[in-house]
């Protein structure tokens, strides 16, 4: 498996899981955590990751952004960057429609509520010519709650509030969650 593609089955690269995890979230290969993996994670501190999100119609994806309250803080030539309480990406005036239809970000949000009773607000059909969609209205989902919609250019957004007080544990899927209790792997921003 190329190293590109994330994770691979346990043991497929000669690494443990642990050591696999260490490896994606420390922003190195695999191949390089292979030759390193005695070697302890220090000074690799992350400050940000930002996804470059595809528009279809850069002009009506802005739009839906900013309607959906996110700022523009900065811009280059084709790409606006839109933050919200410190948390963003950059919308970038690029377009593949295999890549948009498979991009997916979460959003963690405190109040679901309070998003779900905007993104209703918004009345997406009339407001984006039926680009933009709800997927899911709120509901129960591993522990938390979520909902589901696409952007103008087919990107998923899942909203997601966590209610099982499990931090990071909780968003995990189920059998991920599994082998982490059954391990007692630590999932912590200190790796």
């Amino acid at each position: 498996m190329d190293d590109r593609q994330g994770l691979a089955p346990f043991g497929a690269h000669g690494l443990t899981l642990r050591e696999q995890m260490h490896a994606l979230i420390g922003g190195f290969s695999l191949s390089t955590a292979r030759a390193r993996s005695g070697e302890p994670m220090t000074n690799r501190t992350v400050q940000n990751l930002t996804p470059f999100v595809p528009a279809k119609d850069f002009v009506l994806s802005a739009r839906f952004y900013r309607d959906c309250g996110f700022g523009e803080v900065a811009s280059i030539e084709k790409a606006v960057r839109f933050e919200r309480n410190g948390y963003g990406f950059w919308l970038q005036d690029y377009y593949v429609e295999d890549w948009a239809g498979s991009f997916m970000l979460c959003l963690y949000v405190d109040n679901l509520n309070a998003w779900w009773s905007h993104i209703k607000a918004m009345s997406f059909d009339e407001a984006y010519g039926s680009t933009a969609r709800v997927l899911a209205e709120p509901h129960s989902q591993e522990g938390g709650l979520m909902m589901q919609f696409s952007d103008p250019s087919g990107v998923l957004w899942h909203i997601r509030q966590d209610c099982s007080g499990a931090g990071m544990i909780g968003n995990l899927s189920g059998s991920m969650r599994t082998y982490v209790r059954t391990n007692k792997f630590r999932v912590s921003p200190r790796v």
